[in-house]
């Protein structure tokens, strides 16, 4: 479903540790283009192929109750495909590439059947992503997720965040 497979896990008194799927050595492609680079992703199959992957993944969460509340371009890894017949010794960022939702630590969880909404004891997530919804002491709902998800399809499409827009104008002139 999209979503970076957690193979096991374990747990000492003083940490975590998650083992999860190999994405592979380009699964910061969109870090490395977009943040590093300040470069939009010039293919809008690409963009739209990775979009459907990145909304069938909230789409999946947001049936079982969870929000994810840090959807952002480091948190989204491009990785190899996975049937046998579709790799190759050399990975190269394609339309059958897969985006992969990752990072789950800022979950919270919501009764989808109630239609109930998630409270935040304090605001989580990162700047710039942030629903204007999310503050201290607030309920949140899916659209959170979705309003993130517009930043970061708008950075794939231009190359910065929104919230950066007056920086790349000046620079530009």
């Amino acid at each position: 479903k999209n979503i970076v497979k957690l193979h096991h896990y374990s747990e000492t008194p003083d940490a975590y540790y998650l083992f999860i799927e190999y994405a592979g050595n380009n699964s910061k492609y969109l870090h490395r283009k977009i943040i590093t680079e300040n470069k939009p992703i010039n293919s809008n199959d690409k963009i739209m192929h990775w979009a459907r992957d990145i909304l069938s993944a909230l789409e999946h969460l947001h049936e079982l109750g969870i929000i994810h509340q840090d959807i952002k371009v480091d948190n989204v890894l491009i990785c190899n495909p996975t049937a046998p017949e579709l790799l190759s010794t050399e990975f190269k960022v394609n339309t059958m590439s897969v985006a992969k939702l990752c990072d789950f630590g800022l979950c919270s969880i919501f009764d989808p059947k109630a239609q109930e909404s998630a409270f935040l004891q304090e605001r989580v997530g990162t700047r710039g992503y942030l629903a204007p919804e999310m503050t201290k002491n607030s309920s949140v709902t899916p659209k959170v997720d979705i309003y993130a998800f517009g930043v970061l399809l708008y950075e794939m499409a231009v190359g910065y965040m929104p919230s950066s827009v007056n920086i790349h104008a000046k620079a530009s002139s």
